[in-house]
């Protein structure tokens, strides 16, 4: 995961993910939402309320990072089925704490509430 404040658009297929931390004032939930595109448009997007109530906005984010990399590999697969070859796959995240998250095991002390299945990426 990369965060680039210009975007890209590699070719390939990539993906976006973003997080509304406690957008959902009634039942304090975060809206997880993201899209993908290939060469350019997109081919698939999600934009929902998380199941459960997140603890701080890295949660969110990581929660919808988490979400976004099962739906990236499933349509990489896709397309490869089509006969495209992508050797990278790029998502970009907003969130540095979610990139450092996701990259080192350093931040894992003060994110324990996190639920382990989060820690897929």
């Amino acid at each position: 995961m990369v965060f680039d404040q210009h975007g890209a658009d590699l070719g390939g297929e990539v993906g976006y993910v973003d997080a509304d931390y406690d957008g959902d004032l009634d039942r304090r939930k975060s809206l997880s939402t993201y899209i993908f595109t290939l060469c350019g448009s997109a081919i698939s997007y999600y934009s929902s309320l998380q199941v459960i109530a997140a603890l701080s906005t890295t949660e969110a984010e990581y929660i919808v990072a988490t979400k976004g990399m099962k739906e990236a590999i499933w349509l990489r697969g896709l397309v490869s089925e089509l006969g495209l070859r992508q050797d990278v796959l790029v998502i970009f995240c907003d969130s540095q704490s979610v990139v450092h998250l996701a990259r080192s095991n350093k931040y894992h002390l003060r994110t324990k509430h996190i639920e382990i299945k989060h820690h897929f990426i």
